[in-house]
């Protein structure tokens, strides 16, 4: 670009003013053009009525197309009425993320399935273009209902609890004569008192034989009915409240963080003729609200470089060694220190999803994302994670290996050193406080893995549980857990098969042993660091006190 002198500057302004006095405006391309040159050439490249004109003539086009009435939106609207669909499935999906649903089903037998262990509801999405609409000038009565509560066919015979749910950006109104009793199913909350004394039964009766229904199913169906208006003005709004609160009260996302939900869902339907991809689980999405919390974080936060993964090892390395700089161990402690190191931060350098907060939050609250911990929390950032660190510490001084932590596994923080598994399994106080009651807490979170997730450690006869926190060692003390791997139905068999082989169902056997990694244990040997004459003392006495390999 030509350096501009002063009055060059001045001549070109002059220019632009006229082109935008002789129009509203000036395009950018155009400004980029005139900005190359210098004010000597500026009149024989310049013809500012022909920009005038050019401008006009462009927008006379966008005036012509706005201004003529089409002949279909339906294109348009169909897009419209998508992507209302699509943003209630995210507001499904974080229902899912707060433990209420197991899986979502996408465009699969209805607009959206969500089901748990005991329940599955069926959500149709309908659209209109004004806010209110009588219910008896759409097709509620004669196809949406039926059809909607026609699902119950794939269930019959299987004891789950079977909800209806018709969602819509409208309010629907009672007519005068007919569908008198419609508005009273915005009420049904419990999806137990739809009312079937109405005439929405007996409109439902007219379809049976359309919809493979028969009276018992239609009044199961109606009894299990709801409608519910979503604010298509409000629900943007709500879901980045929401998609926020999976990690931090005081976190919210942008339209960017919905985007994101959108593209995953759509993926998600990228292949019909598999509907098995159609199944939205928790565990798969896990990745999306690591990705969605980091975005977060780095807009939302200003201190978190300070506690960065980088920054919290980094502090806890300088400590641990400042404690041990006076012993007569500390230069073959310093090595093992410093590997420890390098292996932490390897682990989240190599990932764009895991952060000291997704390890935490694993550690403690079994999940990968957690409102648990905040960057602005340095307090119990730092403490919890001293905990784990002192502890991965420990069983490299005892094995001499490489620490490597499992990224694959969504609620716990999984640690393998020399075919030695690990679980390294966070209390908190407030939610257990004896071995009994930590180990009970393990079981709850080990069967509501999956399958494959269960299998994988109870095949394995090596695994262990260690224990983190502070809780009463002697009291109500266990050594080892039996746990049972065991393949069952979910609903998801149903949805997408007609029929399911129970003989395939797989059972699995085996013993935990339970590691104490209490933090007196933890800090007592730590405090005899001046004792131990070489490395090997040490070893010998985190044997004695942990005891890793007692089977």
């Amino acid at each position: 670009m030509v350096q501009l002198e002063a009055n060059d500057q001045k001549k070109i302004d002059e220019i632009i003013a006229e082109v935008m006095n002789s129009y509203k405006g000036v395009n950018n391309e155009i400004y980029s053009e005139i900005m190359k040159h210098s004010s000597g050439d500026i009149s024989e490249l310049l013809d500012v009525q022909e920009i005038t004109n050019g401008i006009s003539n462009t927008n006379g086009i966008e005036e012509i197309l706005l201004q003529t009435e089409t002949d279909d939106d339906g294109g348009v609207t169909a897009m419209s009425g998508f992507y209302y669909q699509l943003l209630v499935t995210i507001y499904y999906m974080i229902e899912m993320f707060h433990g209420k649903w197991t899986n979502i089903v996408v465009d699969h037998h209805q607009d959206i399935i969500a089901y748990n262990d005991t329940t599955v509801r069926f959500i149709q999405v309908k659209t209109k273009n004004k806010p209110h609409c009588i219910v008896s000038d759409t097709a509620a009565y004669s196809e949406w209902i039926p059809k909607l509560l026609s699902n119950q066919v794939m269930f019959e015979g299987h004891d789950y609890k079977l909800e209806f749910e018709l969602v819509s950006n409208c309010f629907f109104l009672k007519a005068p004569k007919v569908c008198r009793d419609f508005e009273q199913f915005y009420e049904n909350d419990n999806f137990k008192n739809g009312f079937i004394e109405g005439d929405l039964f007996d409109r439902t009766i007219e379809k049976m034989s359309e919809y493979k229904l028969d009276e018992e199913k239609v009044a199961r169906g109606i009894k299990a009915f709801r409608v519910k208006r979503i604010d298509p003005a409000s629900i943007k709004k709500i879901l980045c409240h929401d998609i926020g609160e999976c990690f931090n009260n005081y976190y919210r996302a942008d339209d960017v963080a919905i985007d994101m939900f959108i593209s995953y869902l759509f993926k998600k339907c990228y292949f019909p003729e598999s509907a098995s991809i159609q199944i939205v689980r928790e565990k798969d999405s896990e990745e999306l609200l690591a990705l969605i919390r980091n975005r977060i974080q780095s807009i939302g936060e200003k201190d978190i470089i300070d506690n960065s993964a980088v920054e919290v090892v980094g502090n806890f390395i300088e400590g641990i060694k400042e404690q041990y700089m006076s012993t007569g161990i500390y230069d073959e402690f310093s090595i093992i220190v410093d590997d420890l190191e390098s292996e932490l931060l390897a682990y989240f350098s190599s990932s764009d999803i895991e952060t000291i907060f997704t390890l935490l939050s694993k550690y403690l609250n079994k999940s990968m994302n957690s409102s648990y911990f905040r960057s602005s929390n340095t307090e119990r950032l730092k403490k919890e994670s001293q905990r784990v660190f002192e502890v991965l510490l420990l069983v490299k001084l005892y094995f001499g290996g490489e620490i490597v932590i499992d990224s694959d596994s969504k609620k716990l923080l999984l640690i393998n050193i020399k075919s030695h598994p690990f679980n390294l399994f966070g209390i908190r106080g407030d939610l257990a406080y004896t071995v009994g009651e930590a180990v009970k807490e393990f079981e709850q979170v080990f069967y509501g893995l999956d399958f494959e997730e269960q299998f994988s450690i109870v095949n394995n006869p090596s695994f262990k549980i260690i224990l983190v926190g502070e809780f009463d060692n002697e009291c109500d003390p266990i050594d080892v857990l039996e746990v049972v791997c065991k393949e069952v139905p979910e609903a998801s068999h149903f949805l997408l098969s007609e029929r399911f082989q129970e003989n395939s169902i797989a059972t699995v056997k085996n013993s935990i042993r339970i590691v104490d990694g209490e933090d007196r244990k933890i800090d007592g040997i730590h405090r005899k660091r001046r004792r131990f004459e070489d490395i090997g003392k040490m070893r010998e006495y985190i044997k004695e006190e942990l005891n890793f390999e007692k089977v």
